[in-house]
């Protein structure tokens, strides 16, 4: 594999960048949502359950 075209070991900021802008990306769907109250379990608000596993 060859890194010489690869762009960022070229860049002074060029790793630091890559990972700053993939945790912004990550993050701001969920800031987003979360500001508009789209962040829910369920439509009455409640905490989700999980269901009870029997085991026979």
């Amino acid at each position: 594999m060859s890194f010489s075209h690869l762009p960022e070991p070229h860049r002074v900021f060029g790793y630091p960048f890559a990972i700053v802008l993939t945790a912004v990306v990550r993050t701001s769907p969920y800031v987003i949502l979360k500001r508009r109250d789209r962040l829910r379990a369920n439509a009455a608000g409640t905490k989700a359950r999980w269901p009870s596993v029997s085991s026979n």
